[in-house]
């Protein structure tokens, strides 16, 4: 069961507010299930990144049909999805629904009065819900774009990275095997339709981001040779962190929270200059 209180898919798209934007022939996500990013436990982020990517296939093929009605045949290359990112700018319509313009948008730098929160009764900050399917599916395919551009690519969840363990992040990453960072397609979709968004309601002025950027940055990622750190080089580098950071090992019981959330059973061998600190004063 999903937590009370959290709007499914199906529940977003019963819109109450009047648009004037059409996706004809688009048939939007309706799942029983709350977005991957409203996770609120990791038993439930489990749950969400599963059913996303199972989701897969499908919504791709819809997001697919939808992009080549608008005139797009979309390609795994930073200039189509920059095209994808310029369809988005012009046709992106923020939330009418109740309770949508709470808050104003953050911009850098802004001098003077704050941004507003709707522009002709449409928030500046929210998405209208039936976009927050488009985003989903762009952000599948996106993903699998970014598969594709690494030799030895793939989904990851967010709580099976090293150090991350209990994470409740749901939304599904990408990763290149023996490299330390990940791809985010997720959070690079739905930050650029909040830019697009800001831009089309020209809260902001000048275009700042391409949406192919998130492709440039893998192409970029897959010319670099990484090593990724063993579970033991990872809690070690954080031990290390915080004896630096206090003077000190952290407590027994820190140690032994530290361990599981690397993954480890057990005290790896420490090096000469963290051995020293175990017998001597802990926090």
């Amino acid at each position: 069961m999903k937590p009370i209180g959290l709007k499914t898919y199906r529940q977003l798209l019963s819109e109450t507010g009047r648009y004037a934007g059409r996706l004809e022939g688009y048939r939007p996500y309706r799942a029983d299930h709350e977005p991957p990013e409203r996770a609120v436990t990791e038993r439930r982020a489990k749950i969400l990144y599963h059913r996303s990517l199972a989701a897969e296939a499908e919504r791709t093929a819809e997001i697919r049909s939808l992009l080549k009605q608008q005139g797009i045949s979309i390609k795994a290359t930073p200039a189509s999805w920059d095209e994808v990112g310029h369809w988005i700018i012009n046709h992106i319509e923020g939330s009418r629904e109740p309770g949508s313009s709470r808050y104003a948008p953050y911009i850098r730098d802004r001098v003077g009065d704050p941004p507003p929160r709707q522009v002709d009764g449409e928030s500046t900050t929210e998405i209208r819900p039936l976009w927050r399917s488009v985003a989903f599916d762009l952000s599948l395919l996106l993903g699998r774009h970014m598969i594709e551009a690494l030799p030895k690519g793939r989904w990851i969840r967010d709580g099976e990275q090293p150090g991350r363990a209990g994470s409740v992040l749901a939304t599904p990453h990408v990763m290149h095997e023996g490299q330390p960072d990940v791809h985010q397609p997720f959070a690079t979709v739905s930050g650029f339709m909040r830019h697009a968004l800001a831009l089309r309601l020209r809260v902001v002025q000048e275009q700042g981001l391409r949406l192919g950027d998130g492709l440039r940055w893998v192409a970029e990622a897959a010319q670099t040779d990484f090593k990724l750190p063993t579970a033991e080089e990872g809690f070690i580098e954080e031990l290390g962190e915080l004896a630096e950071e206090f003077g000190s090992l952290p407590s027994d019981q820190d140690i032994a929270i530290l361990l599981e959330q690397h993954g480890l059973k057990e005290l790896p061998t420490l090096p000469p200059e963290l051995s020293r600190l175990v017998a001597g004063p802990r926090r």
